[in-house]
This record gives C-alpha cells, sequence and structure tokens, in this order.
C-alpha cells in the first residue's frame, strides 16, 4: 500500500480552484504586485497583495477568492473557512460554489469531515449538478472511512464531468483497497487516457505500473460486494493478480512491453469475453469503453496513449513516432466515452428511465429525454457550477415547443419565452434582477408583433410600442420614471418603421413641452416649445428636418430671450439675446453657422462691456470698455497668436493668457476672481489642460490643487479650506472619480469617507458625526442607493432602510428619532419621492410638511416652531423655490420674506426682529444683489445702506444729521474699512473688508450708543465669540464660531442676565448636552444630542 500513497498525496489539492496625505491604492497596482510575488511563489505576499484591495472594490469579491485558495496553500485552514465566510456573506453569489468547496476543502484538510459534509450538502441543494462537490463529498467519506459511500460520489462526479480524471483515480484507488484489480486497472487507465501529458502523468504512469507489477500485500478493506459490482470480474482479477501476463514468454504484440502495458493487454483480452449482466457503474460505463478498444483492435493506439510521458529512451522514441496515431485515437476515444457515459438510467420525473446527459465543455450542460435522437420532453439545463440555468421543453419532433424559463446564478428567473413548431409565439417576459418584469412582447411565428412594453428596474413602465414585421407600426410611447400615467413621448406616430405624423413630447406635470409635425421621418412645419407652466420657450420652422426662418425663444417671464435666423439648419445673419429685463445682452452676426464680425456684450444698464471680432469663427481682435464707454483694453491678433486680457464690467481683469496660431491655449493661464484677484491658474498645450492646476481663494490662500493629462484629471486631488486645512481629498483616474475620498469638517475631523468605482459611488459610504463618530452608512452599488444603516452615539445600529424594495402603488420609507418615534416619513412610487413628506421631533410633533413630485421638492412646504407655530412656509418648483417665502419668530411675527424665481432670489427681501420691526431689505435681481441693501437697528431706526452691482460691493452710505442720506462712498475691490452713523450722529456700525470679506471686528450698535452686536470675521467668517447685548447693556446672548460654524457652547441670558439656556456645538450640529434653565436659574430639562438631533431627554 505504501507504493500508491505518494500520488494519492498528489491529488489532494486538484480540486481547489490626522490630516495626512491619503495613500490611494490602484488596483491595476495591487494586480501587478499579486502577479509580481505569484510567479516568486511567495504566498505570504500575496495575501498581502490581496489585503490592499478595498472591501468596496469590485475587484474586492474575486479578491476574497484568491485569498481562501493561498490560505489553503499556506495550510491556514481556519482562517480561510473564515474569509470563505465573509465571501458567502456577500450579495455577489458568482463564486459561491467556490467559497463552499474551499471551506469543505480546509474543513477536510482539518479532518473535521462532518462539516466538510455539512457544507458540501449545503451546497448540492443550490449547486445539484457542481461535479467538485461529489469530488470532496467522496474525499469526505474515504475520511470517515465510508468507502462505498465515496465510491458513489466520485460516479457521480463522473458522470457530470467525464474528463475530471481525478475522480477516476480516487474511485481506483478505492477499488485497489478493496483488491477489485479489474475496477481499479480500468479506473487508473481512463485517468491516463484523459490525462496523458498532464504534470503528474509520469509519477503516476510509474505508480501503476508498479501497482500492477507486485502482490497486494496490504489488509484488504472488508466488505462483499461493496462497490455495487456483484464481484462479477473475480475470475478476471484472479488472472490479473497472478501476473500471468508479466511471463516473459507472454506477447502483446507492442515493443511497449513493461508491466502495465502487458496486464492491459491481458485486461483487454479478458474482458472480450465478459458479457455485462448488471446495470452498475462498472458494466455501463467502464466495460463498453474498453470492449470498444478490444473490439476495434485499438490496443497499439491505447497504449501509446497512456504511455505519453514514458521516461524509457526505447519506449519514448516509439510513442513520438506515433503521435499522430494519438491524436487520432482520443479523438475517437472521447466521442465513445461521450457516448457510453452521456445514456444514464435514473429516476426523471417521477419515473425511471433512460436519461440522455449532453455535456459542454467537458462538463454537464443538460438532461432530458431523447427519441430517435431527437430531444423530447423537458429538458434541465446547468451552468458551468452545476446550478439550473433554465427548463426547457421539445415536442416529439425535437422542436422547441412550450414554455422556456431562464434563471440568473441566484436562481431568479430572467425571462420566460413560448415556443410553438420551433419557433417563438406567444408572451415573450423578461425580468430585472429584482424580479421586477423588465419586457412584455408577444411572437408569432418567430417574429415580434403587436404591444411591446417595457419597465424599468422599480416596476415603471417606461416604453410601449407596436411592432409589426419587426418594425415600430403605430404609436410609440415613453414614459418618466413614474410610469404609465406620466407621459414623456405620447403618441409618435410610425409607420413601419418611419415617424408619420404629429409628434408630441410632454412635462412630466403633463403640460406640452413640444409638437412637430413629421412626413417621411423629416419634421416639417413650426416647432413650439413650451416650459412646464405653459408658456411659451421657442419657436422656430423646419424645412425637411432642418431648421429654416426665424428663430427665436423667450425667458420664463415671457420677454424674448434670443432671436435671430436659420437657414439649412444654419444659424445666419444677425442674431440678439436679452436679459429677462428686456435689456439686450449681446448682438452678433452669422454667416454659415460661424460667428463673422462684431460681437457685442453690454451689462443690464445698456453700457457695452466688451466687442470681440470674428473672422469665420476665429477671434481677431477684442476691446474691453470702462463704465464711461471708453476703452479699457484691446488687442488684435498678429502673426497667428495673440495674448488676451478679459475684464468684467467693473474693469477688473478676469483673465489672461496667450493663444495659439489655432485659437487654443497655450502656456500658462490666469484667472482672477471679480475682484481681480488670482483665483485659478493652470498650463495649456494645443489648447489642453496639462500638469498642475491650481486654485486660490481671495486671500491668496490655495483652494485646491489637481493635476491634468490631456485635459483630463488624474492622480491626487486636494481641496482646502481657507484656514489651510484639508477639506477634501482623493484621486482620479482617467477623468473619474476612483478609489477612496475623504472629506473633513472645518476642525479636521472626518466628516465622510466615500469610495468610487469609475466616477460612481460604490460599496459602503461612511458618513460622521461631527464629533468624529459614526453616524450612518449608505450603501450603494454604482451609484444606485441601496439601503442606509444608522447608528446611535454608542456605535449601535438604530435602524435600517431598504431602498430596493420597490410597489406599484405609493409606499413610504420611514426614518426614526432616538426614542423611536417617527422623524421622517417620505412617500415614494417606483424607487422615486412622490408624494407626502412629514417630518416630527423627538416629542412627536409635526415640523416639516410638504410634497415631492418625480424626486424633487413640490408645491408648499410648511416647517413649524416646537410650539406649533409656523416657523416658515413657501413653495417649490421642481425642486426650486419659487414664489414668495417667509419665516417667522416663535411668537408668530414676521421673520423674513423672500422671493424666488425657480431658485433664483429676485425682488425685494425683508428682514424683521421678533418685535416686528423691520430689520433689513435688500434688492435681488435674477440672484445677484442690486442697488442699495439698508440696514436698520433692532428699534428701527437706519444704521446703513450698502450698494451692489451684480453682488458686488461697490459702496456705502448712511443719514447725515439732517436726516437725508449723503452720497455713496465709493469702495474698490470690495475693500476698505466702514463707520456709519445714525442720523443723531452717533456710530450704527463698524466693519472692514477685504476683496469682499468681512474682516476683523464687527460692531453693531443701539441708537443710544450702547453696543448691540460684536463678532469678528476671518476672511468672510464668523470666527471666535460673537456677544449679542439687549438694550440695557446685559448680554443676550454669546456665541462661538469656528469659520463660521458654531463651534463650541452658546449661551443665552434672560434681560435680567440670568442664564436661559446652553447650547452645545461641534461643527455647526448640536451634540452634547444642552441646558435649559427658568427665569430663577433652575435647570428644567437636559437634552443630549447626537448629531444635530436628540438623543435623550430629561425633565426636571
Amino acid at each position: 500500500m505504501k507504493k500508491i500513497i505518494s500520488f494519492v498525496c498528489l491529488f489532494t489539492s486538484l480540486s481547489l480552484f490626522a490630516q495626512e496625505k491619503l495613500n490611494y491604492i490602484d488596483f491595476d497596482d495591487v494586480k501587478t504586485e499579486f502577479n509580481n510575488q505569484l510567479k516568486e511563489k511567495n504566498y505570504e505576499k500575496v495575501l498581502e497583495a490581496l489585503n490592499k484591495i478595498n472591501k468596496n472594490d469590485s475587484a474586492y469579491y474575486a479578491g476574497l477568492v484568491s485569498k481562501v485558495y493561498y490560505l489553503i496553500e499556506l495550510e491556514k485552514y481556519e482562517e480561510a473557512i473564515k474569509v470563505a465566510d465573509e465571501g458567502l456573506a456577500h450579495e455577489n453569489v458568482d463564486s459561491k460554489s467556490t467559497f463552499l468547496n474551499q471551506q469543505a476543502l480546509s474543513y477536510i484538510a482539518l479532518k473535521d469531515y462532518k462539516n466538510a459534509m455539512k457544507v458540501l450538502d449545503d451546497g448540492l441543494k443550490e449547486f445539484p449538478m457542481y461535479y467538485l462537490f461529489y469530488v470532496n463529498k467522496g474525499v469526505a467519506y474515504e475520511g470517515l472511512k465510508e468507502y462505498a459511500k465515496a465510491a458513489s460520489m466520485y460516479q457521480q462526479a463522473i458522470i457530470i464531468n467525464p474528463y475530471y480524471a481525478n475522480a477516476h483515480f480516487r474511485l481506483g484507488y478505492i477499488c485497489y483497497q478493496y483488491q477489485k484489480t479489474t475496477l481499479a486497472l480500468m479506473c487508473f487507465n481512463t485517468y491516463m487516457l484523459l490525462n496523458p501529458d498532464g504534470s503528474n502523468s509520469l509519477t503516476m504512469l510509474e505508480a501503476f505500473n508498479k501497482t500492477v507489477s507486485a502482490k497486494y500485500t496490504e489488509e484488504k478493506l472488508p466488505g462483499k460486494n461493496v462497490l455495487g459490482d456483484n464481484d462479477a470480474f473475480e475470475e478476471i482479477d484472479l488472472i490479473i493478480n497472478n501476473q500471468a501476463a508479466l511471463n516473459k514468454k507472454y506477447k502483446t504484440g507492442n515493443k511497449i512491453d513493461y508491466s502495465l502495458a502487458k496486464q492491459n493487454h491481458a485486461l483487454l483480452a479478458l474482458l472480450k469475453d465478459y458479457t455485462p449482466e448488471n446495470d452498475n457503474f462498472w458494466d455501463t460505463r467502464y466495460v463498453p469503453l474498453y470492449k470498444w478498444i478490444q473490439e476495434n483492435n485499438q490496443y497499439d493506439n491505447f497504449i501509446y496513449t497512456i504511455s505519453f510521458s514514458v521516461e524509457n529512451a526505447s519506449y519514448k522514441a516509439i510513442v513520438a513516432k506515433k503521435t499522430q496515431n494519438i491524436k487520432s485515437f482520443l479523438i475517437e476515444f472521447y466521442t465513445k466515452w461521450i457516448d457510453i457515459i452521456s445514456k444514464n438510467k435514473e429516476e426523471f420525473e417521477g419515473k425511471n428511465q433512460i436519461v440522455k446527459y449532453a455535456y459542454y465543455n467537458s462538463l454537464l450542460d443538460a438532461k432530458g429525454l431523447t427519441k430517435n435522437d431527437k430531444k423530447i420532453g423537458n429538458w434541465y439545463v446547468y451552468d458551468k457550477n452545476g446550478k439550473l440555468s433554465s427548463k426547457v421543453k421539445f415536442n416529439d419532433e425535437g422542436e422547441k415547443d412550450g414554455l422556456w424559463i431562464y434563471y440568473d446564478n441566484k436562481g431568479n428567473v430572467t425571462s420566460e419565452e413560448n415556443y410553438k413548431n420551433g419557433k417563438l409565439d406567444g408572451v415573450f417576459t423578461s425580468y430585472h434582477e429584482n424580479n421586477k418584469k423588465q419586457l412584455i412582447a408577444n411572437y408569432s411565428e418567430g417574429k415580434v408583433t403587436g404591444t411591446y412594453k417595457k419597465f424599468n428596474k422599480p416596476g415603471a413602465l417606461i416604453e410601449q410600442g407596436t411592432l409589426n414585421d419587426g418594425k415600430l407600426d403605430g404609436d410609440y410611447l415613453t414614459f418618466y420614471r413614474l410610469g404609465e400615467n406620466f407621459p414623456d413621448y405620447n403618441k409618435v406616430p410610425y409607420k413601419m418603421g418611419v415617424v408619420e405624423g404629429l409628434l408630441s413630447e410632454f412635462w412630466e406635470n403633463g403640460q406640452l413641452y413640444t409638437s412637430i409635425m413629421f412626413k417621411d421621418d423629416k419634421r416639417q412645419g413650426e416647432q413650439i416649445k413650451y416650459y412646464d407652466d405653459g408658456k411659451i420657450m421657442s419657436k422656430t420652422n423646419y424645412v425637411n428636418n432642418l431648421e429654416t426662418g426665424a428663430f427665436v425663444s423667450y425667458h420664463r417671464n415671457g420677454t424674448i430671450k434670443e432671436e435671430g435666423k436659420i437657414e439649412n439648419g444654419l444659424n445666419e445673419g444677425e442674431w440678439k439675446t436679452y436679459y429677462d429685463n428686456g435689456k439686450m445682452e449681446t448682438v452678433f452676426n452669422y454667416i454659415k453657422g460661424k460667428f463673422d464680425g462684431a460681437y457685442k456684450k453690454f451689462d443690464r444698464e445698456d453700457k457695452l462691456i466688451s466687442e470681440f471680432i470674428y473672422k469665420k469663427g476665429d477671434i481677431i481682435a477684442y476691446k474691453y470698455y470702462n463704465q464711461d464707454g471708453s476703452v479699457l483694453k484691446e488687442a488684435k491678433k498678429q502673426k497667428g497668436e495673440f495674448y488676451y486680457e478679459g475684464y468684467n464690467r467693473l474693469g477688473y481683469k478676469i483673465a489672461e493668457g496667450l493663444y495659439d496660431v489655432n485659437g487654443g491655449k497655450k502656456g500658462e493661464w490666469k484667472f482672477y476672481n471679480e475682484n481681480g484677484n488670482l483665483s485659478s491658474k493652470s498650463t495649456y498645450e494645443d489648447g489642453k489642460v496639462i500638469g498642475e492646476a491650481v486654485d486660490y481663494f481671495g486671500n491668496g490662500n490655495l483652494k485646491k490643487k489637481s493635476f491634468y493629462e490631456n485635459d483630463t484629471i488624474k492622480g491626487y486631488y486636494v481641496s482646502y479650506y481657507v484656514t489651510g486645512n484639508i477639506y477634501q481629498q482623493g484621486t482620479y483616474k482617467n477623468g473619474e472619480l476612483n478609489g477612496v475620498w475623504l472629506s473633513y469638517y472645518k476642525d479636521t475631523t472626518i466628516s465622510v469617507k466615500n469610495f468610487y468605482h469609475k466616477g460612481k459611488l460604490h460599496g459602503e459610504q461612511e458618513y460622521y458625526a461631527a464629533n468624529g463618530k459614526l453616524s450612518y452608512i449608505s450603501t450603494y452599488e454604482y451609484d444606485v442607493l441601496k439601503s442606509q444603516r444608522f447608528f446611535n452615539s454608542k456605535g449601535e445600529e438604530k435602524y435600517k432602510i431598504d431602498y430596493t424594495v420597490f410597489d406599484d402603488e405609493p409606499y413610504q420609507l420611514v426614518s426614526y428619532n432616538y426614542n423611536k418615534t417617527v422623524e421622517n416619513s417620505v412617500t415614494y412610487l417606483y424607487n422615486v419621492k412622490h408624494g407626502k413628506f412629514t417630518s416630527h421631533n423627538y416629542e412627536g410633533k409635526l415640523v416639516i410638511t410638504g410634497n415631492y413630485f418625480n424626486g424633487d421638492e413640490d408645491g408648499e412646504w410648511i416647517y413649524y416652531h416646537d410650539n406649533g407655530k409656523i416657523k416658515k412656509k413657501g413653495s417649490y418648483a421642481k425642486g426650486k423655490k419659487h414664489g414668495l417665502w417667509e419665516e417667522f419668530h416663535e411668537n408668530g411675527k414676521l421673520s423674513d420674506k423672500e422671493i424666488y424665481y425657480y431658485g433664483k432670489l429676485n425682488g425685494i427681501s425683508e428682514d424683521y426682529n421678533d418685535k416686528g420691526i423691520l430689520t433689513n431689505t435688500y434688492n435681488y435681481v435674477d440672484g445677484m444683489l442690486q442697488g442699495p441693501r439698508t440696514f436698520y437697528s433692532e428699534d428701527g431706526k437706519i444704521q446703513l445702506f450698502r450698494y451692489y452691482k451684480d453682488d458686488i460691493l461697490i459702496g456705502y452710505s448712511y443719514l447725515g444729521k439732517d436726516g437725508k442720506e449723503i452720497p455713496m462712498i465709493e469702495i474698490k475691490n470690495e475693500t476698505g474699512k466702514i463707520v456709519t452713523y445714525f442720523d443723531n450722529g452717533k456710530v450704527s456700525r463698524e466693519m472692514e473688508y477685504i476683496n469682499g470679506n468681512l474682516i476683523n471686528a464687527y460692531k453693531e450698535y443701539y441708537y443710544t450708543g450702547q453696543l448691540a452686536e460684536e463678532q469678528s470675521f476671518v476672511d468672510g467668517f464668523k470666527n471666535g465669540k460673537y456677544t449679542i447685548y439687549y438694550p440695557n447693556g446685559k448680554v443676550k446672548a454669546i456665541h462661538n464660531y469656528n469659520m463660521g460654524d458654531l463651534h463650541g457652547v452658546s449661551k443665552l441670558f434672560y434681560e435680567d442676565g440670568t442664564l436661559k439656556e446652553e447650547i452645545t456645538y461641534i461643527n455647526n450640529d448640536q451634540n452634547g448636552e444642552n441646558k435649559y434653565y427658568n427665569k430663577l436659574g433652575k435647570l428644567t430639562s437636559i437634552e443630549v444630542y447626537f448629531d444635530d438631533e436628540i438623543e435623550t431627554k430629561t425633565i426636571y
């Protein structure tokens, strides 16, 4: 027995398969390191490379497969089992069978055969035809010394994968231990036929030769007919065991006459007269194969083939001359072997019958019944891992018939199709991986016909059409993501694949977006586009699919936005654009679609800002003008290149750099903010950004830094707060965010850990509270939100929201307060926010109510104070604030009101204190401050007028002692000190600006001269202590800021100086204890906040 142990071992594993710069790990680098270490067979280093793959990387799952493999190679079986568990817990199931198999192998190596068996049995429930499960189940049975069961497993593995040589060897070794020489020899021979040139072939050949050259001296395994052979081969065994063929006088007729060859010659001769009488594995598989070799005079080729790896010089020379014979024999052998192994008598669909096995790439592909060599009835198709992949059906003529069902690797139905007489006929349905329908179509005699419908993953109908002879014929409809009640394109009229008639497109609210006539698939006539409120957006005209004639577009308020002429699809002649107040913005000229001549731009006051001269689309000269109309800067193109300097409407430089002969940017370019301060610089080559690109804050501090190659951002990226602390850092690859990205609070605490795969969020994204503790984890799959898990301050999971459960009717997704009361309730339809939204505070009181439409805030939203009074209200249009918005103090008095026009402030805004006194007025035009902004004291006295032009501070004023406004005091570059006075001559406000940012001390006074507020600014941000006073001089509130964020303890006081509240802020969020006192100074309640939400509340 010792002489065979060496080659038993050879097969044991054959069934395996602080703000520091962010250290970016590129998977390509990991892969290179992995391959280099693998070449050196340094498996410890291989594992180190695999451990560098981020858990969110799409390659992580595949990396686990390799990790388990090399842990097994290093005999770290317990660790391999744990890693396999991680792989099995992963939502990706592509390698589930591999993990199960590796786990079973690890248990086998640990001699924990029962656990190995459990793993394999569980695996076979899902992968019933995976041959490796049967092989390793056989190995486990051998470990348990249940050899008959082991043999049965190897036989099943052979039926599923007839080419898997190891199963034949292991089966043969069991036969050898039972002294079933004939059976063992047939198994070993088949191993060599399937693996004549394998890496172990020589070793195995020598071992087999020794085995048949000597008497069996080890103790025979007990049992009679254990292998199901009915001792039918006893006579042949006796002859083979007596080694009669090894006598020198025994001749085979072949010059290759080593022991294994001679014994095989005897075996084939003896099998010639053997008549199979049983349905067992041996009589139905091996015996027919070797009788075929004998009856077809293939002994010589058989011997040449199993001797392919022989080292004996004379034998080797003979084999070398017979290579073509071997190739031809192997082709015949494989064909015969598959023919033999493919017929299996087994229970199939409740009956014991002959089942035909079909193979592909050595593996079982399908099984079912045949009649006259034609597939009939139900057939079951399997993937390479032995999992059912489809159920199909054939009629008695072997034609596809009835229902065919296909499955994915999770066992979900992917499609259902119907056949009749071999052709698709009837309903075809495909499904998304979440089991929602993807496509419904109809077939007739193999051709798709009639109405088809397409659905998105959440289940909403997104497309519907009618097909005739494979072409669209009739109305073609598309829908928004909310389904069939929300048409996008409605009734696109097709006639046999050609659009013919009126095409209409709609906004999601049902308003017409546009309509246009088609004739012979071409646009013809006038096309009008509308805004979602029904107002006209633009008018144009088509002739044979080309725009021709007058074009005009409109602002939402109805004034003209742009007008000009188009000829044969190209802009031609004079064009003009206008501001929404009707004033002309630009005037320019086209010749055959290219700018030609002067391109003039004006401000909202009709003043000329700039004039560019074009020739055939290229700039040849330009001028910028001062406010008084004089030329500020002009230049002409000379020798193909010219140096460009651009200016804004206030005369400040906004850009400079060189244009090359082709009109592309060249060399270093600098860009400036509205005050003329450097805001960014980068280098260009052939019009493309190359090298380092840097952005700056107005104070000159670094804002962000990135790197470009041929206009594509790549490598390390970092952005900063104005303080110099990092705001965000990460890496770009091929122009897309890639790998780990970190964002920070202003105090350098990490706020977010993101992971990107080719620009898309993927895997677990970690979000942290301002105190650095984990707040929630959002899980994405290539930018699609799958779930969110929320945690308390102790790190315990509070609740989870699953975004993968969809319904065809509106449904609610709910989040919770820390006391488990409902916080937010959002109505969804097809995974889109659509319907009512409510939010409740810790006590269960309503604090927000509103509505969503197609994912955007829509209609009126109302916010409430804890006392139930309205805090804020206004309306949204497509997610943008629109119309009047008002905020209120807790006592119900108006706090401020603003007017929005589709997301932009427009008109007069006003602020009021809690006594109802006006404190602030300012005017917006198209989202920008224009004209005076007036400040009032708490008792309603004018303190200051600040003047703006296009959001830029240009001056200030105040009332003189005569009660009249003094002339505006000009401020250049938004820089200077401002001191203003009440009409009684007392100072009203003091402040200082640099480049539009407030700096240093800012003070506000009451009309009496009493200090009302004092605070400090750094680069436009509140920083340090901010103190508010009552008119009597007592402190009303003390807040602490860190660069614009509340940070630290804020204290509020009653008018007599008694402490009223202590609120703890970290990075602008409430975190920690908040204490509340009555007017007598007694503590009334404590609220403990985590991530800006009440976690616990105690009332005294």
